[in-house]
């Protein structure tokens, strides 16, 4: 209760006055390998029978990345090496221009590249992230320094070249959402044959700026404020929104199986304020096993719904079908090829809506990546369960027809999260709020803790006299267990 109620008194205070401040707060680190957050391990190409091969070690305040690039025998093409950690917690460099690494290099080898994110471009098959290529100093340590826009999410994955640049479109520069919350990082060896030995001190991101800015228009802040919270809760204390399609805040789209000749065809539509996801998922030639087609979205804004205990979706079939799937997320478990993401099962009412609610702890990032269907389940193992970095931006959801052959017709009105505790966390609602004075620990060495209270206690005296009697009205309504002090 502190934290939340400190930063919104504070807010509340400097409602009278305009301020606008911003400091260099130059790095934020990401990883240091002399005492690493993250667990980093390997993983080698599999593709195809690839024979590449590469390992990760912790030595020495280093991260050591050796390995060998060679040709996938089916391919006659170069395979690719990975070092890669996708846990941990990571820090919000949006604020920041470029990526930067302490590294160096003991072989010559031209097919360096990094990766972070789970960014895809719809159409890509297992190109996930923004990527850039960089060249590694040759028996001595630099600072390699990759400008964000610099990197792509749309970049081959045979090859890991990139395909159309940021630069060229800035669709595929790196979004604010991955900025915020990168969730993995990868250093690649790729698409060039040969040795790879990589000594890594840190990753970090650089040219970074800590900013403070208070309008002076209090009405303005109440508005938002509102809005904030407005926009994460739905009617009821106990449920929150994620997409109505009544009024939809994301782009939906189909993607039909891509994977050897895979002839499952699906089409998404929104009409008559509903999601319309239709198709037909049919056996892959190559593999004599059904397929699948998603209906999903990767754009726009999540709610935070850590608060919640289960995902509740309000939908109908017109046709009987076994294999309908949800995920949401891109969690991807080492040694996996292409599941990302949690998923779970449910049953369509056929002719009438209803509501389909399923338990998170029914969800598992553990799922065979060519049925559906759960491996372990995160009941069995509460590993696979969804993580709080999920739940607190889902980054993407899809519905699947999947691992069943049959007739997909589903109509979808919304999707939400239900079984929250409304305010039992109010930080939850203001994740970046309640965090921000903490995070930018640049800012309050160079202005001090006293510059902050000073600018404060000059704006108390107005907001007294001028704002006595309507302080708290706004406040008061958003819910039970905010206190404004």
């Amino acid at each position: 209760m502190g934290l939340t109620a400190t930063f919104i008194s504070l807010s509340t205070i400097l409602s009278a006055t305009s301020i606008a401040i911003a400091a260099n707060a130059g790095d934020i680190l990401i990883e240091s390998f002399a005492s690493p957050t993250h667990t980093w391990e390997s993983l080698n190409d599999p593709v195809m029978g690839g024979e590449s091969t590469g390992t990760v070690k912790l030595e020495n305040e280093l991260g050591v990345f050796d390995g060998e690039v060679v040709d996938v025998p089916f391919l006659n093409a170069p395979g690719f090496i990975t070092m890669e950690t996708r846990d941990g917690s990571y820090p919000d460099v949006s604020s920041c221009n470029a990526l930067k690494m302490v590294l160096m290099a003991c072989e010559e080898y031209d097919g360096y590249r990094v990766s972070f994110g789970n960014a895809h471009v719809p159409g890509g098959r297992y190109a996930y992230g923004y990527k850039a290529n960089f060249e590694a100093p040759l028996g001595s340590f630099g600072e390699i320094v990759i400008p964000f826009d610099e990197f792509t999410d749309n970049w081959n994955d045979a090859t890991g070249n990139p395909i159309v640049t940021c630069k060229e479109d800035s669709q595929y520069c790196p979004d604010k959402n991955t900025l915020q919350n990168m969730q993995t990082i990868s250093l690649w060896g790729e698409g060039v044959a040969g040795i790879v030995s990589l000594q890594i001190r840190s990753i970090s991101a650089s040219d970074c700026t800590a900013s403070i800015e208070v309008t002076s228009d209090e009405s303005q802040i109440n508005k938002e404020m509102n809005q904030e919270i407005g926009k994460d809760i739905l009617v009821t204390a106990d449920e929150i929104q994620i997409e109505s399609f009544a009024s939809p805040m994301h782009t939906w789209q189909s993607l039909n199986d891509p994977v050897m000749g895979g002839e499952s065809t699906g089409t998404v539509k929104i009409e008559n304020e509903l999601g319309v996801f239709d198709g037909e998922v049919v056996d892959v030639p190559f593999l004599n096993a059904p397929g699948f087609i998603t209906m999903e979205t990767r754009d726009g804004s999540y709610p935070d719904v850590s608060s919640c205990n289960a995902l509740k979706m309000v939908l109908m079939a017109t046709e009987e079908y076994d294999g309908y799937r949800v995920s949401f997320g891109n969690v991807h478990l080492h040694g996996k090829r292409h599941a990302y993401g949690y998923k779970a099962d449910f049953e369509a009412p056929v002719g009438s809506f209803d509501d389909i609610v399923i338990p998170f702890d029914d969800f598992s990032s553990d799922w065979s990546e060519y049925t559906g269907d759960q491996i372990m389940t995160c009941k069995e193992d509460s590993q696979y369960c969804p993580d709080k970095n999920t739940l607190q931006n889902m980054h993407t959801i899809s519905l699947w027809g999947e691992g069943v052959a049959g007739i997909v017709h589903l109509q979808i009105k919304s999707i939400s999260a239900i079984g929250c505790a409304r305010f039992a966390d109010a930080g939850k609602y203001f994740p970046r709020e309640t965090t921000s004075l903490s995070q930018e620990k640049s800012f309050i060495p160079k202005y001090g803790l006293c510059a902050i209270a000073g600018v404060g206690l000059i704006a108390v005296a107005a907001v007294v006299l001028f704002n006595r009697s309507r302080r708290s009205l706004n406040y008061e309504r958003i819910g039970e267990g905010v206190i404004i002090v």
